[in-house]
């Protein structure tokens, strides 16, 4: 995975912890990608980027139109669905 890949899903992490101004869910993901970043590496090469791209997409949607429930929805799938992912493997 090119390394602008990595950074925009990074930024992409951050714009969501930020959006919540709750100073807790922003340390907690600063401290996440600091410890993920190698694993973030490995997980998009071994399942791709697709998928989380198109979840991504859709996470923010949700968020433009101010509907938590469907954000959140969405997200536990987008994690869902790395998870199964990775255990095909």
């Amino acid at each position: 995975m090119p390394m602008n890949m990595l950074k925009q899903i990074f930024l992409f992490h951050s714009m969501i912890a930020e959006g919540t101004n709750n100073p807790v869910v922003i340390r907690v993901n600063d401290i996440l990608l600091s410890i993920l970043e190698e694993q973030q590496l490995v997980l998009n090469k071994k399942i791709g980027s697709k998928i989380g791209k198109e979840f991504h997409r859709q996470i923010l949607d949700a968020i433009a139109i101010r509907d938590s429930e469907l954000a959140s929805l969405l997200m536990l799938r987008h994690i869902d669905s790395a998870i199964k992912k990775l255990e095909e493997l």
